[in-house]
């Protein structure tokens, strides 16, 4: 099945979703408990634009497979899209566990901050695209109240990751 399935993805790719489908579909038929061809066949369906059959077929993957992080990051795209926020924003801390991506590689000593207390210093990073780093830079201003100071980093198009001006991190952004 291993084989088909990364056939019916790279059929995905190239906007041949029916075929893509009728693969998986037939994966699925012979091997019902695949939790990859169910996650696989959610993000085609996704793409159709067929959002509740995606939502629906990425909770199989999950009852399939419970740990599988990729299946719970595409859950939370799925119903972001849907406009179910609540359990989109949740599903959406899987990313941190998704296999093979940027942000699953780093690793940073300090833990994670949820808000509840005030902290001496807050590291702020950004995790994905520049879009999202504009988007969510506006709440920076909210940070200056919980904390002492705003550490950062900044992501530039090809390059790693870099501390900005250690020294002078305490203006916030």
């Amino acid at each position: 099945p291993e084989i088909t399935i990364n056939y019916a993805a790279a059929l995905a790719a190239h906007d041949r979703l029916e075929e893509s489908e009728r693969l998986l579909r037939r994966v699925l038929a012979a091997t019902p408990r695949n939790p990859t061809a169910m996650n696989n066949l959610a993000i085609v369906l996704q793409a159709q634009g067929r959002i509740g059959d995606a939502i629906d077929s990425f909770k199989q993957a999950i009852v399939l497979s419970p740990e599988y992080a990729n299946a719970h990051y595409n859950l939370a795209i799925a119903l972001l899209l849907a406009g179910r926020y609540a359990d989109g924003w949740r599903e959406h801390e899987w990313r941190r566990r998704k296999t093979r991506t940027e942000l699953s590689a780093r690793r940073y000593d300090a833990p994670l901050w949820d808000g509840r207390e005030r902290v001496k210093t807050l590291f702020v990073y950004a995790e994905q695209g520049f879009s999202d780093m504009i988007q969510f830079a506006r709440f920076l201003p909210a940070l200056r109240g919980r904390t002492d100071r705003i550490g950062r980093l900044l992501r530039l198009q090809g390059i790693p990751f870099t501390a900005l001006d250690k020294e002078n991190c305490t203006d916030g952004y």
